[in-house]
């Protein structure tokens, strides 16, 4: 597949790591996962916003108007010739020599896409087997709302999720608190209110996270922000994960626990009709 590494469109093997690459030597920068669908990025002004503060928080100077990203993707897209639903990963990064002090902050980047398999979001049949994973925690910081190029947490959690077959793990804060699984946001659905844990217990700050709002809003649902334990979890009448990639996925196991799927077919087809709305 082709790349745009710094505005040029490049093949997997012209793309060259150069050694002093600062998101390999010290993970410095961050990533902004979308959904290519319709021709146009899904919740094309979310993602602009989530971008900006990213690069606010990390200090880095933006490479190119932000808000060109879309017509960056679409010509990514040509010379890839993906006609269908694309995952399209924005990679920044500090472009600069130095060692944990940089000499400057002018960015680099890379915008990679991957063609999808389903061109719609699609509910799975089939729930998810979920567990809580304990051996390593996140922070709760401003930093942890944004997808740092540091995953170390999630990645060994996904590898845990791999050896104990299971779909995915959800994750804790540095204080025992819920927040969210390796790769999407966590929901749960209790005494008929839709809840999540607030940013400020170090989860982030999804876009698609911002949609269920929207989405319980408009079915007339409570959908409140709130900091949950396992025993929340356990105690709830539905759980879900979701993603900008994948949308929503039903969870229906955690440990030996039982969920319905009621609310989160209401949301899942509100979710199509505003995509609608707006193709």
């Amino acid at each position: 597949m082709k790349q745009n590494y710094n505005g040029k469109i490049l093949s997997e093997e012209e793309l060259q790591l150069l050694q002093n690459n600062r998101a390999f030597l010290y993970g410095d920068g961050f990533f902004e996962s979308m959904r290519w669908q319709n021709n146009q990025i899904n919740f094309f002004n979310d993602h602009l916003e989530r971008v900006k503060k990213a690069c606010s928080l990390l200090k880095l100077k933006s490479p190119f108007p932000i808000e060109s990203l879309q017509e960056k993707v679409k010509a990514l897209a040509n010379a890839n010739q993906i006609k269908e639903s694309a995952r399209v990963r924005l990679i920044m990064f500090r472009n600069s020599n130095g060692t944990y002090l940089p000499d400057e902050n002018n960015t680099g980047y890379t915008i990679i896409i991957q063609p999808l398999l389903k061109s719609n979001y699609i509910l799975n049949d089939k729930g998810l087997q979920l567990d809580f994973y304990r051996d390593q925690t996140k922070s709760s910081s401003s930093i942890s709302t944004i997808k740092s190029l540091n995953c170390n947490v999630s990645v060994l959690g996904s590898i845990y999720a791999q050896e104990n077959k299971l779909d995915d793990v959800i994750l804790f804060n540095n204080h025992n608190k819920i927040i969210e699984a390796t790769g999407s946001s966590l929901f749960i659905v209790k005494n008929n209110q839709v809840i999540t844990p607030p940013l400020s217990d170090g989860c982030a700050d999804g876009v698609m996270r911002k949609q269920i709002f929207i989405c319980a809003r408009q079915l007339n649902i409570e959908a409140i922000e709130q900091s949950l334990s396992a025993e929340d979890i356990l105690s709830a009448d539905e759980v879900f994960i979701t993603n900008v990639v994948r949308g929503i996925q039903w969870v229906e196991w955690i440990q030996e626990k039982r969920f319905e799927r009621k609310v989160i077919t209401l949301l899942f087809n509100a979710l199509n009709v505003q995509l609608t709305a707006v193709a």
